[in-house]
């Protein structure tokens, strides 16, 4: 969770948000986050090469702007996610959703299919961007593959914009035309060459 010293002064009052607080790359919930998100400021304070009045600075415009609260607890100085916070930064950790690459291919294609309803067009819209942007390739109409496993990452989007009943995630060894799909997964760097080599 601790960045280093030289790197804290460097930053914006929104990443020390960030710095201050590791959330996991969860979708949002609506349950009270207060008080399960604290962070103590005397670890930052105490270092001799720190811009201090930098950092309060930014701490006093995270509180301004209601991402945290900020308390005295004994001698002890806290800062205190709230729930605006929380969804900040789940928010934005959502946006920055990314599949985690395994060392090689295990030559299995992940497919998700869905089949949401005309009147939530908008949320299949943002569904289809949202895959292709982590690298998705469309192979048919609301058929969507993935060579590496990404079941988690599928689950929070699918949570995230509230589809997991129009959606189904499989696992296929043969697709139709894979070679192609190979090919445009190589293209856009998903894929290397030697995750060609099964041995």
């Amino acid at each position: 969770m601790r960045k280093e010293t030289k790197e804290i002064i460097k930053l914006t009052a929104n990443q020390l948000l960030y710095a201050l607080f590791d959330i996991p790359a969860v979708t949002l919930y609506t349950f009270d986050v207060r008080g399960y998100y604290r962070a103590s400021l005397r670890e930052y304070f105490s270092e001799e090469s720190f811009e201090r009045a930098n950092f309060s600075h930014n701490i006093s415009r995270l509180k301004r702007l209601g991402l945290i609260n900020i308390y005295l607890e004994g001698n002890e100085r806290y800062v205190e996610l709230t729930p605006k916070g929380f969804e900040k930064i789940t928010w934005e950790k959502f946006n920055q959703l990314k599949v985690e690459r395994p060392e090689k291919w295990d030559g299995l294609f992940r497919i998700v299919m869905f089949d949401i309803p005309q009147e939530k067009s908008d949320l299949r819209d943002l569904l289809r961007r949202k895959l292709l942007k982590i690298g998705f390739r469309l192979i048919q109409k609301s058929v969507f593959a993935y060579p590496f496993e990404c079941k988690k990452e599928i689950e929070q989007i699918s949570y995230h914009f509230s589809v997991s009943r129009y959606l189904k995630y499989m696992i296929a060894e043969i697709i139709e035309g894979e070679d192609e799909i190979i090919s445009s997964f190589i293209d856009s760097g998903v894929l290397v060459l030697a995750d060609l080599d099964r041995k």
